[in-house]
């Protein structure tokens, strides 16, 4: 059910510069007539079809937390960490890295789920380290990069859905980051259930080139190191 408490965290999380890049993105969506959205989505589609199941030897393997269910790891979540479980146990030389904050009205945060989920399966708690102060995509790898910075680390594979995974690619280039991407889900199959999740994220890589591309124009430079 809709609440208005919920949609304010979410304005409040993007700040004002977001907000008004969000706003012009949907312009350039209806002067295109749709066509940089049509686009994107291919891209997503590309992205999600053609991602390996496999981890970059001996790199640490960093996996995004997805907005908990009542305080409880959901479906998608749980894909991707259960795929961390498969390539640590394929691979001893993998440490972890789990990403995610308190989002949406849980109690808890994604990251803490996240590591209770992967210990009970087995996975060492000292092979994991935790990011649990992010609330979306693109903070996620703002501190993922952070991380890897302090600890002088370079070889790191990232893991999410298939639906997600050309958002996460796009956002780390933009953010100078080269990370291995790895689909959560075996394969891929385009159905017209998927659609809307695919067009949602079709539709947020449409509103981060379109933040890129305004603030370069404007110099924004507030704006630039929020998304470079």
């Amino acid at each position: 059910m809709f609440r208005a408490d919920n949609l304010t965290m979410r304005l409040q999380a993007y700040g004002t510069d977001g907000l008004f890049t969000l706003l012009l993105s949907n312009i350039v969506i209806m002067v295109t007539a749709g066509l940089s959205l049509v686009l994107s989505l291919l891209y997503v589609i590309r992205i999600a079809r053609s991602a390996p199941v496999s981890a970059m030897p001996e790199s640490i393997l960093v996996v995004l937390g997805v907005r908990l269910d009542n305080n409880k790891v959901n479906t998608d979540y749980q894909y991707r960490l259960d795929r961390v479980i498969g390539l640590c146990n394929e691979d001893s030389s993998h440490p972890v890295l789990v990403v995610g904050g308190n989002t949406g009205f849980s109690s808890v945060s994604e990251a803490s789920m996240g590591v209770a989920y992967l210990v009970a399966q087995g996975i060492s708690p000292e092979r994991i380290s935790v990011e649990d102060i992010s609330q979306h995509t693109l903070e996620n790898l703002r501190n993922i990069r952070s991380f890897m910075n302090s600890n002088g680390i370079d070889d790191f594979t990232i893991i999410s859905n298939r639906y997600h995974l050309a958002r996460v690619l796009v956002i780390s280039r933009g953010l100078g980051m080269k990370p291995c991407l790895c689909a959560a889900e075996n394969d891929f199959a385009l159905e017209l259930a998927k659609l809307p999740r695919l067009l949602l994220e079709a539709y947020y890589i449409n509103w981060y080139h379109t933040g890129e591309i305004w603030s370069r124009l404007v110099r924004n430079r507030k704006s630039l190191e929020r998304i470079s």
